[in-house]
């Protein structure tokens, strides 16, 4: 990388956001309204998923519990990892890795990753299963109908099972260029 090029620019303004100790996003949920109510927290509690701009939002898997009555920090590290065109001219069993544009039989993604192939494939399994989609997947309902109530709740039900994710593990390999994050959660009882 050049000194001067417009990418080491850009590595040095990330590197300055990210090591900065007030920088970041702060949210603030009141949860006090409902904590008084005969529920147990685990009813109250949210979830908070971390994803970058290409990455398919998993709702439910990798995410980070916000419970009322705890300060929580999140700590995000992201990394860059790219790959140059001599790399990306190698076969896919080669390199042992995916190109963004390597989403030959795709319907749910537009940009290949490794979580969105894992996603795709649980819905694919819930498809085969429930023979249907929820409204709020990206579908023309031409080939699938939309869901009812009780197709949804079959689709929710496969979609939670973390083994319909991994059934595809021969065809979903890791990304050869994106951006890796490692996420840091604490928490901190509020008195």
């Amino acid at each position: 990388m050049l000194p001067h090029s417009k990418d080491s620019v850009y590595l040095l303004q990330a590197h300055q956001f990210f090591s900065s100790s007030i920088s970041g996003l702060q949210l603030l949920i009141n949860m006090r309204p409902f904590a008084s109510l005969p529920f147990n927290s685990e009813s109250l509690s949210y979830g908070v998923g971390i994803s970058t701009k290409s990455n398919v939002i998993d709702q439910r898997r990798n995410t980070i519990r916000v419970l009322p009555g705890y300060q929580i920090t999140i700590k995000v590290i992201p990394q860059l990892v790219g790959a140059t065109d001599q790399f990306k001219k190698m076969d896919v069993t080669t390199r042992n890795c995916k190109l963004s544009g390597e989403i030959n039989d795709f319907k749910l993604i537009n940009t290949y990753s490794k979580v969105g192939c894992e996603f795709e494939c649980a819905a694919n399994k819930a498809i085969e299963i429930c023979h249907c989609l929820p409204w709020y997947f990206t579908n023309n309902f031409t080939g699938t109908p939309m869901c009812d109530s009780f197709g949804g709740h079959c689709v929710e039900e496969i979609l939670t099972n973390e083994a319909n994710y991994k059934q595809c593990s021969k065809w979903c390999i890791e990304d050869c260029s994106g951006m890796p994050m490692t996420v840091v959660t604490s928490y901190l009882p509020i008195n």
